[in-house]
Parts: structure tokens; sequence; C-alpha cells
């Protein structure tokens, strides 16, 4: 596992890291009592930590860890339940992905080889 960095330019004046990794839902997480906004960017967050989008306001918290792969497009509407909310709820190398209304986890597919001549 590696963490990788990427550049978000904002108005050619200033460049943004955006750190790897996902924010949780906004829905997850404490009750902010206050609309605080402790953070802009990743770069205002220490370590690993992104500036995320809680119920009110923006926060820096621990990043979801993305688990390679992609899902599937769901071909239909499935059980609206929801038995994962991030990759992390998911055994070894099954995402969270969309049943078309819910999520649960699911054998990922991974990204096939393309040959460039």
């Amino acid at each position: 596992w590696y963490t990788y960095w990427t550049f978000t330019c904002v108005r050619g004046t200033f460049c943004a890291f955006k750190k790897a990794g996902k924010c949780p839902p906004p829905h997850l997480g404490r009750d902010l009592s206050q609309c605080a906004h402790a953070c802009v960017n990743d770069n205002d967050c220490p370590g690993e930590k992104k500036c995320c989008t809680k119920k009110c306001g923006r926060t820096c918290v621990a990043p979801f860890k993305v688990k390679p792969g992609r899902c599937l497009k769901p071909s239909g509407f499935g059980i609206c339940v929801n038995f994962c909310s991030t990759d992390s709820n998911c055994p070894k190398t099954e995402k969270c992905c969309s049943n078309g209304c819910g999520h649960n986890p699911t054998q990922n597919m991974h990204e096939p080889c393309v040959k460039h001549f």
C-alpha cells in the first residue's frame, strides 16, 4: 500500500494536495452542535487526514481506504438495505457496491489490461 498525492490548482494561484482515500459519507460520524469549518482543503489537515463535509461544516477526519477495482453498474433494483457503507466494511477484496437501491459487499471487477501500440 502506498500513499499518493494529486494536485488541484485553484484559480491558478494556489495548488492544493488531494490526499489518498475517500471521505466518509456526511451522515456518518459525530453530530456537530456548531457548524464549524475546521478546514478548507486536505492541506489544512495533519498526516493522512482529509478535509471532509460532515452533517454541518467541514472537519479533518481519517479517510476510508478504497480497495482497488471497480463495482459493476447495477442491472436493476436490489434489496433496499445497506449491508455496508464503505469498502472497509467488506471482507478481503470485496468492495461495497450499489445493488440498485442499497449496498452490499461484492466481488470487485479489476480494470482490464489494455495494450497500447
